[in-house]
């Protein structure tokens, strides 16, 4: 085993604890893509490699159905948005290593959400209120439909203006 210097000669593969930094792999100068059982995280030119967690077909299609079920609160029962996505969070953080920072994702969306939705029923008081609910719930809509599809390519979706309870 070599040790990891920050550079490479062209051809070149260097190992660091089970991962390899193949130097013809290049997406631009000072970037490297490391391989280990289907992982290819980027990493800087001088900074140690980001390992994630290996993600298959099974753990994107779960994590994208842990967002989609934020829809079900739009149908009859509005509780369902609520509870599918904690309970799949929550059933499959162990078994799926990926599904945990989705989880954390939806639920800090969620309760962003309710907060946001109690603090816009005051204003309705003055009027205000209204718009604000109106734009709440179609960003209730469309992020959790964002994050479906991104979660589906693999990657974990922060939604933008959430307050971050889990980190």
């Amino acid at each position: 085993m070599r040790e990891w210097k920050g550079d490479c000669q062209d051809g070149f593969v260097l190992r660091l604890k089970d991962a390899y930094f193949d130097c013809r792999e290049f997406s631009t100068p000072g970037q490297k893509i490391v391989k280990e059982k289907g992982v290819e995280p980027t990493m800087n030119y001088n900074q140690p490699p980001i390992m994630r967690p290996p993600q298959n077909e099974a753990t994107n299609q779960t994590a994208m159905l842990l967002h989609l079920s934020q829809l079900l609160g739009h149908t009859a029962i509005p509780v369902l948005g609520w509870l599918v996505p904690i309970l799949i969070w929550q059933f499959k953080k162990n078994e799926m290593p990926g599904i945990d920072a989705h989880g954390k994702s939806v639920a800090n969306w969620m309760l962003t959400e309710l907060i946001a939705g109690v603090i816009f029923g005051f204003l309705c008081f003055f009027l205000i209120g209204f718009p604000l609910l109106f734009a709440l719930y179609i960003l209730g809509i469309i992020f959790p439909i964002i994050g479906g599809i991104k979660a589906n390519n693999g990657e974990v979706w922060d939604y933008p203006l959430t307050i971050k309870f889990f980190k």
